[in-house]
């Protein structure tokens, strides 16, 4: 239970600081990756990774609440498992595909035979922490943060 407060308190300053108005200044925290230029923190691939995220909203298919854990099997596609917690408590299992864009950003998309189709669009803050945005063949959205570990 100490962990999930842990994570909770990390994705909740990851919020935080997401929120902060860039300046345009050059530094380590301006937002700006001190030039301008992409940081290139999207991994190449989730190979022996888990993705655990905290639901921010959601509207149609998807829920508002809770968190839930991605379990990749594979590099950049495989199979994944997803356990929900709270108010996101489904349990879903299914194939994946990850492709990384040059920078910040990637898209994730499972297929689970029982619930569709689910596009998650990544955008890392650093190598393990950012914000993602999904939408679902089904009809919704939801927004949150991430830590990839």
């Amino acid at each position: 239970m100490k962990n999930v407060y842990i994570l909770l308190l990390a994705l909740g300053t990851i919020a935080t600081f997401t929120a902060c108005k860039d300046n345009g200044s050059s530094g380590p925290l301006s937002g700006n990756g001190g030039s301008g230029g992409t940081n290139n923190f999207a991994p190449k691939s989730l190979q022996d990774r888990t993705l655990t995220a905290q639901v921010n909203s959601g509207s149609g298919f998807f829920t508002n609440t809770g968190n839930f854990v991605i379990s990749p099997i594979g590099s950049t596609s495989g199979t994944f498992s997803s356990t929900g917690i709270g108010g996101a408590s489904s349990t879903s299992t299914g194939n994946f595909s990850y492709v990384p864009t040059p920078g910040n950003e990637a898209t994730l998309v499972l297929d689970d035979p029982l619930e569709g189709t689910v596009t998650m669009n990544l955008l890392f803050q650093t190598s393990v922490i950012g914000t993602y945005s999904s939408t679902a063949a089904q009809g919704g959205t939801q927004t949150g943060t991430f830590l990839l570990q």
